[in-house]
């Protein structure tokens, strides 16, 4: 995980998770539960207060409006309600943003 800035005044700073896994991925390692747990350790090593979860459990990477979490968290970020966002699977990301 790439280092995140840390604020001068050392309070943590607001970040959100998102978390999604496909259908056929569902084990104990792919997990939502597992998923977040990975997400919050990170988070506390980097200082950042997960302060939303977003998730989007068995959804197709290739339908945006059949994925609320995803369009729920992009929402969000544009209202500045956290300014970390913190995710376990970058190429689930990448599907998600180039077909959107």
């Amino acid at each position: 995980m790439n280092s995140l800035k840390k604020r001068e005044d050392s309070t943590p700073l607001p970040g959100a998770a998102y978390i999604r896994f496909s259908s056929d991925m569902q084990s104990d390692s792919f997990s939502l539960d597992a998923l977040l747990r990975q997400i919050k350790e990170q988070a506390e090593r980097d200082r950042v207060d997960i302060v939303k979860v977003f998730s989007d459990p068995a959804r197709p990477a290739y339908l945006k409006k059949f994925r609320p979490g995803i369009n729920a968290m992009r929402e969000a970020g544009r209202r500045g309600e956290f300014e970390v966002l913190l995710i376990t699977k970058t190429t689930a990301w990448r599907a998600a943003r180039s077909r959107h």
